[in-house]
């Protein structure tokens, strides 16, 4: 039990400092996108919103989706400043990292892989990563898949293969 905790100690660490380019590129993709969404939440409380948070349009259906959004995402976020919520969803994300990191450490021991003669290479594909893990016998390959979009904070997932 306790070879297992100090393989995937070991493990976790040695991912932690190879995956240091995926972490700075996540966390810059998360703050501009932390400051493009907060700049989309106060355009459309001013354009959908009189001050005393009454809606300003006709369209019966645009109007429910717009309360539903703005008591919930909108008000939480604007109730913040830009400051503040930039630095919450880059704790998110480091938060994020850290979990993937370990995830992916008792994912590749599941392959059975020798950590004491463990070696890494890592390269970048466009926004992605991919790093081979080999101990001399056996081959791990664990790859990033990275989503993003207009209402989705930049997010990765691990595959291993």
């Amino acid at each position: 039990m306790n070879t297992e905790i100090n393989a995937e100690l070991i493990l976790t660490n040695k991912l932690r400092e190879e995956l240091q380019s995926l972490k700075v590129q996540y966390l810059e993709k998360v703050a501009e996108w932390s400051l493009v969404d907060y700049k989309k939440c106060q355009d459309l409380k001013k354009e959908y919103f009189s001050a005393d948070r009454n809606y300003i349009s006709t369209n019966k259906n645009r109007y429910y989706e717009l309360q539903k959004m703005y008591h919930g995402k909108i008000s939480s976020i604007l109730s913040m400043r830009i400051e503040t919520y930039t630095a919450k969803q880059l704790k998110k994300a480091e938060l994020h990292f850290e979990s993937s990191i370990n995830k992916l450490a008792l994912r590749i021991l599941k392959k059975g892989i020798n950590v004491s003669k463990l070696t890494m290479k890592t390269g970048h594909i466009g926004v992605n990563i991919e790093t081979i893990l080999t101990d001399g016998n056996k081959n791990v390959k664990a790859w990033t898949i990275i989503a993003e979009g207009e209402v989705q904070c930049p997010h990765y997932r691990y595959l291993v293969k």
